[in-house]
């Protein structure tokens, strides 16, 4: 059986609760407070479809308390139970957006129980479409990164490195949506997709660039930046993505949290070239960056790598065959054909596709096994 919508019910009055709940338990779960203040701790630990209120209660009145409400619970649908004198307060209340209803006392049952309905519907529909976007968005994540992986398997090599080292600098600095600058994080080498297979094959090495290598290295960013923006709620990412190796001009023109992504991503990536051109650890480049960045916004992300620590602690290397291989297993070395083209690269976390690709190319140019991956421990 189906269990009952929850339903919030706020009035200073307790006679007026009572009512309310004898009215109600036989269609919702009711909880009553008597307070603005007891409905908000309660909202806190608990997750309404629907939050009614009263008008004119002490302390904080049920527009106040509605508002904040729409903060901690944006799902939940807000009612408003208010007298005629109250009206224009009511009115307001609806204009400004933080209202669903506002109904006038007294109101009958069926009035009142058809309202709530209403709003369980429009909570219901809320959900829905929150979990439709969030699954696009996944959907769409996963497969402009499994596309990278695909096309130009050294571009994802660096982004993965690239978003261990940004993630442990939101985490470490408080920055709030961590799972945006994770994003922005591996999909900041997407752009590399539009490389020719000739630069592709050099541009994430050690290889020396010609200039005209470099000025076409410089596209990565605009073009990342275009494929991101074309998918919903990903905004202020495809603009760190786009600003990722901007100037300090640049980045202080932008607002705080797409400047601090900006900021994060351009550490990151410097961080991972250094480590790769010198062979060193996260410590040793980050001595390096202080050189380089050195604006008071920027030496906060570098101070707190100080404290990163690499997948490699939690992992157990092991040689494995292609038909062995699992999901979740993180490539410890780069994998080749037999004649010599790189398939994968070290770093990659292996997932069906990926797998899928190791299996076809064993069958067709062969590839060199066996394969050292890191096992995480148990």
């Amino acid at each position: 059986m189906d269990s009952l919508p929850s339903i919030l019910c706020v009035d200073d009055e307790k006679n007026v609760l009572d009512g309310l709940s004898r009215i109600l338990f036989e269609h919702f779960e009711v909880e009553t407070a008597t307070s603005g203040a007891e409905g908000l701790e309660l909202i806190k630990s608990n997750n309404f479809t629907v939050i009614i209120s009263d008008m004119r209660m002490p302390e904080m009145n049920g527009a106040e308390f509605l508002s904040k409400a729409l903060a901690l619970a944006p799902n939940s649908t807000r009612i408003l139970l208010t007298g005629q004198s109250d009206m224009d307060s009511a009115i307001a209340a609806v204009n400004d957006g933080n209202i669903f209803r506002f109904l006038l006392k007294p109101c009958p049952e069926e009035k009142l129980i058809a309202n709530i309905n209403e709003g369980v519907r429009l909570n219901q529909l809320i959900k829905a479409e929150k979990e439709l976007l969030e699954k696009t968005l996944r959907g769409s994540i996963k497969v402009l990164t499994e596309v990278l992986s695909m096309v130009a398997p050294t571009a994802f090599s660096r982004s993965t490195y690239i978003k261990d080292y940004v993630s442990h600098m939101a985490s470490a600095t408080n920055q709030k949506g961590i799972w945006e600058f994770e994003i922005a994080a591996m999909l900041s080498q997407v752009g590399a997709i539009i490389l020719p297979p000739e630069l592709l094959k050099k541009a994430f090495s050690t290889v020396p660039l010609s200039e005209d290598e470099r000025e076409t290295m410089k596209s990565i960013p605009m073009a990342g930046a275009k494929l991101v923006d074309t998918i919903p709620r990903l905004g202020n990412i495809a603009l760190m993505i786009e600003s990722q190796f901007g100037t300090d001009r640049d980045l202080e023109s932008l607002t705080g949290k797409v400047q601090a992504g900006a900021r994060m991503l351009r550490i990151a990536s410097m961080l991972d070239k250094i480590i790769l051109r010198e062979n060193t650890e996260v410590l040793e480049a980050c001595a390096v960056l202080t050189d380089i960045y050195s604006s008071p916004n920027d030496r906060v992300f570098i101070d707190s790598l100080a404290t990163y620590q690499s997948k490699k602690s939690n992992t157990i290397i092991r040689d494995v065959a292609i038909g062995d291989m699992k999901k979740g297993m993180i490539l410890a070395q780069d994998v080749f054909t037999k004649n010599g083209g790189i398939v994968l690269c070290k770093g990659q976390t292996l997932t069906s596709p990926l797998i899928n690709r190791l299996i076809n190319f064993s069958k067709g140019s062969g590839i060199v096994e066996p394969i050292s991956v890191g096992i995480k421990k148990k």
